[in-house]
């Protein structure tokens, strides 16, 4: 296939507008994560985090599922897509999650105490519900917008969200200073409201725009359409729910026992808050790629599904396996040869060091987990991919119980790390048996790992012959920094060399 081929298909060209959206965003977000560890510290995060479950709810319950809905519904109505799905589909949210929202604000104590087993959570409950409403309309639309292969709406609204969100929180902060008070950690999810507002409010001007633009029906609900809609959307809401109570529990559960492990609540917290706020993020930023990569595969599966064609359903197997075993084993080396000590000179934590090391092994099952479910997804295996969910769930839960009070926050780690790679062996197993597909040995782990040894050997040896030569004539600012970021940067071009290469002699074998 050439490149101009490329560049016109639906996969690809979707792929890279919602991967681009997705890395700018995330430059955002470390830029706001080391802004907020300035101001709230690991604390502060922890309890940030402790938070979410009441937001990851609500995603089960009101967003992931008819998101998926809606993307399915439309996509399925071929050049004649009109707002129907999406307008029925919100008519069944919005009210929902508002009265979601009244009933967790009037309840946010209780559920700070006893569920989450911290009052000082109550105060960011109550702020977080009001987001809740807002991140629906805006989940409802960028569905749509999935549906008809057009990422440019969702993509611009991620940018914006996050933007607004950062500025925001920078711009109460600098406030805040001057004023001689201190800040709170309760601004930090004011900026989310925000942030969400400002993309709901740009996805209904597109929409508007859309509708215009294109002569739509009117946007008015389908009564007709609400027992499909619903009947569709249950199965993947009870197993997006159960997924996240589970999820839940198991983040209320970490500083609970790392407290039964030895420490006291603050220090649980603030270590919780390292991992979770610090170390997770830097090896969940090449999902970027792979989770865009995701939204686009399962329509496309879908649709390779309904046409019977095995063969397309394979390559497309092939591709992603492979594209994740290139991906997750030279990530794997990255972080830790340089993202970890990046990591933790950037946070001012070298703890953030240790976590990112121990997490770096985890890279090539994460990476092809989430794309492994998105395709077995696309072909209607929902139950199974829950079933690995669940059964991963089970075994990170069961080591936060049984190691974390004997070792500490290592078992933890060790318990997710175990949990993906089982997960994956599961998914991939099932594919196997639904899908008939080879893969080969030598393109999806002997090339990876060999370019990928060469190529951080080449950048050490390229990173430190150079710094040696400067700083023989001349003093380099910031240097242990910008030797991390710089070697990384030339063991990912030499990979993207090799990688382009070994893709062109595949290709140029096909014809053969």
């Amino acid at each position: 296939m050439s490149m101009k081929n490329i560049l016109k298909s639906s996969l690809i060209k979707g792929t890279l507008i919602l991967t681009a959206a997705a890395i700018i965003s995330k430059l955002f977000g470390f830029y706001y994560r080391i802004f907020l560890t300035r101001y709230i510290g690991s604390y502060g995060l922890g309890l940030i985090t402790l938070t979410m479950p009441v937001y990851s709810i609500a995603f089960s319950l009101f967003m992931g599922g008819f998101n998926s809905c809606i993307s399915h519904f439309t996509s399925a109505q071929g050049d004649k897509k009109d707002f129907r799905y999406l307008s029925t589909a919100t008519l069944i949210t919005l009210p929902l999650s508002i009265l979601f929202s009244i009933i967790c604000y009037s309840y946010s104590d209780r559920v700070a105490e006893r569920i989450i087993l911290n009052p000082e959570c109550s105060a960011l409950i109550k702020i977080l519900c009001f987001q809740i409403p807002f991140s629906v309309l805006h989940n409802c639309i960028c569905g749509y917008y999935y549906g008809c292969q057009k990422t440019t709406v969702p993509a611009i609204s991620q940018i914006i969200e996050q933007m607004i969100r950062i500025l925001s929180v920078i711009i109460y902060c600098r406030f805040t200073l001057s004023q001689g008070k201190n800040i709170s950690v309760t601004y930090a999810l004011y900026g989310n409201i925000v942030g969400e507002i400002s993309a709901c409010l740009y996805c209904i001007c597109a929409q508007l725009i859309t509708h215009k633009k294109e002569n739509k029906k009117p946007l008015r609900p389908h009564i007709k359409d609400l027992p499909v809609i619903i009947k569709y959307t249950i199965p993947l809401n009870l197993n997006s729910l159960l997924i996240h109570l589970l999820e839940s529990g198991e983040s209320i559960l970490v500083p609970a026992q790392l407290i039964i492990y030895g420490m006291d609540r603050t220090e649980a917290l603030s270590l919780f808050g390292v991992l979770t706020g610090m170390a997770m993020p830097l090896i969940m930023f090449p999902t970027a790629i792979t989770n865009s990569l995701s939204v686009m595969l399962l329509p496309k599966v879908s649709n390779e599904q309904g046409q019977n064609d095995t063969k397309k359903i394979s390559s497309t197997i092939n591709k992603t396996v492979k594209l994740c075993a290139h991906l997750g084993i030279m990530c794997s080396l990255l972080f830790l040869v340089y993202a970890s000590k990046l990591g933790s000179i950037i946070f001012e934590d070298d703890r953030v060091c240790t976590f990112t090391t121990m997490l770096s092994l985890l890279c090539p099952f994460l990476y092809l987990k989430v794309n492994l479910t998105s395709i077995l997804n696309g072909l209607s295996k929902t139950g199974s991919t829950c079933t690995a969910s669940v059964i991963g769930q089970i075994i990170r839960i069961s080591c936060l119980i049984g190691l974390v009070p004997r070792i500490g926050l290592d078992g933890y780690i060790y318990g997710i790390i175990v949990s993906n790679i089982i997960v994956c062996v599961i998914l991939f197993m099932k594919l196997k048996f639904t899908v008939d597909f080879k893969i080969s040995l030598s393109d999806s782990l002997i090339i990876p790992v060999s370019l990928s040894v060469i190529s951080v050997i080449s950048s050490k040896i390229i990173t430190d012959a150079g710094y040696t030569l400067i700083s023989s004539f001349m003093t380099i600012p910031y240097q242990s920094t910008s030797r991390l970021v710089l070697g990384g940067i030339i063991a990912t071009v030499i990979y993207g060399v090799f990688y382009i290469f070994f893709i062109k002699k595949d290709e140029n074998k096909k014809p053969a």
